[in-house]
């Protein structure tokens, strides 16, 4: 028989067995292109220069990130390939027995190779293009761009990359085949099914206590990343994840002393059936195993922990970000009151008319009130605000209530002797409302004012980047026109809304969109988006591509051992059937026992990962965004669909493999 119609035959022949080779290879393949052809969206024809050179940096960090990801699956691949060249020692052995020459052989597993490669290469590359062009929603949202037209893209740069990469998989995966085969000998390849891996026999008390050091070590670990809410990466964050570690790594140590003993315990449930036959081999498999299921836990963890709080941080960085750009541009004028700061525009030629639609001038004053005098440094959730040396800023009542009606907010009203109080971040929230509840009396100049029956306002003042930390209390017009003056600033939204447009035209007018110009400086509501955004993108795009890619290894690593289990079992499933155990029964003890495998290491990540998506969403939550816990669990559950989908996959190869071996 011909060599390549062999090859043919053998991959209808192992189908089965071949799925999960497949789905990995397709999967790989199809997240590989698509975060390798974001240049080459059709939203990019709408991107502006800073939003350009954004998404360009998000480009490179994609290629970088790209050879650590086709390490992960050339391992995995490598890994895979492995166990097909176990599970069929045996028939090369025969092969070899029947007179085949050593090459031949080789070359009939490299034709096989080529095969599921070339397949998967393109069913991944397929998926891979219609996905991509669902990428371009994603990342519009993320850089404030409407999409009006949408075109089809494909990029020929990361098709041709996803080639050159997963060729020299599949070569690398050939010459390993050439060289296995080359070094094997007759008797190693027709015993190679009576081998079995060394198991770990430890005592139960060891095992016991193992189990409470496990759950010290986590109890510790979650302790500390919730004090340190990820605020940080200091020793508090470094000892949080050397805890969890070493925790999760003495769980299933201790797991695999003392799960079948705590099974026996029950002698309803263990003697249910199959489950005692489904236990032990459960609990020698974790035996065996249980270094990799530690790796196959923290990666599972790893992937739905940064997926799905990438996602839930990255909504509440674009709902900060536009909560802090309320109006298209903003200017900061070198200029003391609105008088001069008409001058100055004269001065340098200013036609506002050209820009905005609509526009104000407003002025900070300085009150001279410090902070000391009624708020106390813990009344602040950071060290920075140093109380003693902060003294209130002050803003008109008719200033306030012309910004309000610029951004559409809601005006107030105050009465004689009453001042309001504006906490435009997060971090001063607590102080204004504590002035409110506390009902503090303001001294300005020689009259005392009281807190109006007015909620804390908690609207953008100005559109600006970095917003100090800074309480702002709104006074009467005749008492806020008795302070001197800090700092005068013109807000305007622009006159047909297209921010693009006048972003260019201001950048190329004054010299840059935040560059000084003659007294005057530029903040636009496009500069803050990107500066607010921009980082924060290229770093969620690099983990959601690491969280996808080790989320289909720790599952291709947990089908593939599912498959060595169940191919080492197929004498005991045939033992089972001459002892009068129906179709039936099998099926549901062996769904049991994968179902199992798989659950066991995703309980203990979906803990961890339930940990640091409460402390992500509380961080969320103090930045006063909206609650993003379901988009956080909506991308959790997309990964657990991908999970389940291997889950599914394996017990269809295990069924398949029982019933055509027994």
């Amino acid at each position: 028989m011909p060599s390549i119609k062999l090859a043919f035959k053998n991959v209808g022949k192992s189908i089965r067995e071949y799925v999960i080779y497949f789905l990995t290879l397709a999967l790989g393949v199809c997240v590989f292109y698509v975060f390798n052809a974001m240049d080459s969206q059709a939203l990019l024809t709408g991107l502006s220069a800073a939003q350009g050179g954004v998404l360009e940096m998000l480009v490179v960090s994609m290629d970088f990130t790209s050879v650590l990801v086709s390490a992960i699956l050339a391992f995995l691949i490598v890994y895979a390939n492995r166990f097909l060249i176990r599970r069929r020692k045996k028939e090369l052995g025969i092969y070899l027995l029947l007179g085949m020459p050593k090459g031949r052989v080789s070359f009939v597993l490299a034709m096989e190779t080529v095969l599921i490669g070339a397949f998967a290469l393109a069913v991944g590359l397929v998926v891979g293009i219609l996905l991509s062009q669902g990428l371009s929603v994603l990342v519009a949202s993320m850089f404030q761009v409407e999409l009006t037209v949408f075109r089809f893209v494909f990029s020929s740069t990361a098709f041709f990359k996803t080639l050159l990469y997963f060729g020299a998989i599949f070569l690398v995966v050939m010459l390993l085949n050439i060289f296995h085969v080359s070094r094997c000998r007759l008797i190693t390849l027709f015993q190679a099914e009576h081998m079995s891996e060394r198991a770990y026999s430890g005592k139960l008390w060891l095992s016991v206590l193992a189990f409470l050091a496990s759950a010290a070590c986590l109890g510790y670990a979650y302790q500390q990343i919730i004090d340190n809410g990820l605020v940080m990466l200091n020793e508090q964050f470094n000892r949080a994840i050397l805890f969890g570690v070493i925790g999760t790594l003495l769980f299933f140590f201790s797991l695999s002393g003392f799960l079948l003993k705590l099974m026996k315990s029950n002698r309803a449930l263990y003697y249910r059936g199959l489950n005692s036959f489904v236990f032990r081999q459960l609990n020698s498999k974790i035996n065996t195993n249980f270094i990799s299921m530690t790796f196959v836990c923290l990666m599972l963890f790893f992937a739905i922990a940064v997926t799905a709080t990438g996602s839930g941080v990255n909504y509440a960085i674009t709902k900060s970000a536009v909560a802090s750009t309320p109006y298209d541009a903003t200017l900061r004028l070198d200029a003391k009151g609105e008088q001069e700061a008409q001058a100055l525009l004269e001065q340098n030629h200013v036609d506002l008319e050209r820009y905005f639609k609509e526009s104000t001038l407003f002025s900070y004053r300085e009150t001279g009130i410090g902070y000391q005098l009624y708020l106390a440094p813990e009344d602040f959730p950071s060290d920075s605000v140093k109380v003693e040396e902060r003294t209130f800023d002050a803003i008109s009542l008719s200033d306030y209530n012309r910004l309000m009606q610029l951004q559409g907010g809601q005006e107030i009203s105050l009465g004689e002797g009453e001042y309001a109080v504006s906490a435009t971040t997060d971090k001063v929230h607590a102080a204004g409302q504590k002035l409110l509840d506390t009902r503090a009396l303001m001294k300005v100049g020689d009259r005392e004012y009281e807190p109006a029956d007015v909620p804390l306002q908690t609207r953008q003042l100005e559109t600006m980047a970095n917003n100090p930390v800074n309480l702002v209390l709104i006074l009467p017009d005749d008492a806020a026109g008795n302070l001197p003056i800090l700092r005068t600033y013109l807000s305007g939204n622009y006159r047909d809304g297209d921010r693009q447009k006048y972003d260019a035209l201001l950048a190329a007018e004054y010299g840059g969109e935040s560059a000084q110009w003659q007294g005057i400086s530029v903040i636009t509501a496009g500069n803050v988006l990107m500066m607010e955004t921009g980082m924060k993108a290229m770093l969620l795009f690099v983990l959601l591509y690491l969280g996808i890619t080790f989320l289909i290894a720790a599952s291709a690593v947990l089908a593939l051992q599912q498959l060595s289990e169940t191919s080492d079992n197929i004498s005991r499933y045939r033992l089972l059937r001459k002892l009068g155990v129906d179709d039936d029964m099998a099926r549901k003890a062996m769904r049991r026992q994968v179902a199992l495998y798989f659950f066991i290491p995703l309980a203990l990540a979906l803990v961890h990962s339930a940990v640091a998506i409460y402390v992500v969403n509380q961080m969320i939550i103090e930045l006063n965004v909206e609650n993003s816990l379901i988009s956080i669990l909506f991308s959790a559950g997309i990964l657990l669909v991908l999970y389940g989908l291997y889950y599914i996959a394996t017990y269809q190869s295990c069924k398949g493999m029982i019933r055509e071996r027994t």
